[in-house]
Formats: structure tokens, C-alpha cells, sequence
């Protein structure tokens, strides 16, 4: 009986460790992913936000289009990620050419499928504000969206800020894409979030 009990509680410690270790992993060094390193923490000097975790996204099972890094607060777990006073960040490092055109197709398709018109129709101003600041990319190329509550989304391009988007809604429902439900790939979204 002491034996089985023993066996029980090793058991539950190490299920708890397991998930205590996923919801507050967090990186204190650089981490490489097909040749893309993420530094442990963004450059946002003034946000206090550490790497949750990072993944490459896949067309078609053949090529690797980008890979990408989430920063959260401390404090953050995965369940907060998109709420509205949680300060973030996803850098996204290109393996390959784009157009502006196809990066806001792309995200169209996802949030369509995501919500309804009237959730859209709410939000329609900032997806075409932000939707205009793309531009093509390359190998190489790093877009940064970072949302600071209160002042909005901020979008960068290799470190040069290209706009701010203003609202939490406009950003729970744009980081969506990539942490939501029906995200863009439930791997990257698992791997962003630090549970994979």
C-alpha cells in the first residue's frame, strides 16, 4: 500500500513539474531555429518581456516561410497571451520572398475564418491601417509587432518603426492569427505559446 500511495504521489509531482515547467518556461539565452536566432528578451527597452517560445511556419509541408518568436511579461501564462493588458511581441524573421499583397491576403483568410463579419467590421479600420504598412520581404527581412497597452500595436521592419495601430481589440483579434483559435497552425501556436 505505501508502495502504490508513493507511486501515486511521485506521479502527480511529476505531472505538476510538467505543467508548472511549460506554463512559466521562459528563455534565458538565445535560441536558433533554421539559422534565425531570438534574443531571451526583445529590443524594447522600455517592456519588461521574456522569450515564451518560438517555431518556423511551413507551407505545404515543403518550404519553411518564416520563423517566429513570442515575448510575453513574466507573468504572463498562455491563457492571458491575448488579453487586453498583456503587453507583447512577435518577431517573425523571413526564409523566403513575399509580397505585401500575399502577407495581407494571408491574414484575411485566417481572421475570416476566425470571426464573424460584425467582429471584423469592428476592427476592419485597423487591419487596412496596418494591412498598408507591409511591404515585400526577403531572407533576412524581420517584421516585429509589438502592443503596448494603451497606446496600441507597433509595427517594425528590421528595427525601423513603420506605425501604431491603436486598440486592444484591434490586437487580441490581429495577434489571433498566430495565438488564437483556428490560428494560422496549431503547432506554431503551441510552439509560440511554450506548451510544445
Amino acid at each position: 500500500m505505501d508502495m502504490l500511495k508513493a507511486g501515486a504521489l511521485m506521479l502527480i509531482l511529476a505531472l505538476t513539474v510538467g505543467a508548472n515547467a511549460t506554463a512559466t518556461a521562459r528563455y534565458t539565452d538565445p535560441v536558433t531555429v533554421e539559422g534565425v536566432e531570438f534574443a531571451p528578451r526583445p529590443d524594447a527597452a522600455d517592456m519588461d518581456l521574456q522569450l515564451v517560445g518560438y517555431g518556423v511556419a511551413t507551407a505545404r509541408i515543403f518550404f519553411d516561410v518564416y520563423a517566429a518568436a513570442l515575448y510575453l511579461p513574466p507573468a504572463a501564462d498562455a491563457d492571458s497571451a491575448l488579453a487586453e493588458e498583456t503587453p507583447r511581441r512577435l518577431e517573425i524573421q523571413y526564409l523566403l520572398d513575399l509580397e505585401a499583397d500575399d502577407l495581407a491576403r494571408a491574414a484575411n483568410t485566417i481572421l475570416q475564418r476566425q470571426h464573424d463579419k460584425a467582429t471584423l467590421e469592428g476592427v476592419r479600420e485597423g487591419i487596412e491601417q496596418l494591412h498598408a504598412l507591409y511591404r515585400d520581404v526577403g531572407p533576412g527581412d524581420r517584421y516585429a509587432m509589438t502592443y503596448r497597452p494603451g497606446d496600441g500595436t507597433t509595427l517594425t521592419l528590421n528595427g525601423e518603426p513603420q506605425g501604431t495601430i491603436p486598440g486592444g481589440d484591434f490586437a487580441r483579434i490581429y495577434f489571433g492569427i498566430w495565438l488564437g483559435k483556428e490560428p494560422l497552425s496549431e503547432a506554431l501556436r503551441e510552439k509560440l505559446l511554450g506548451r510544445a
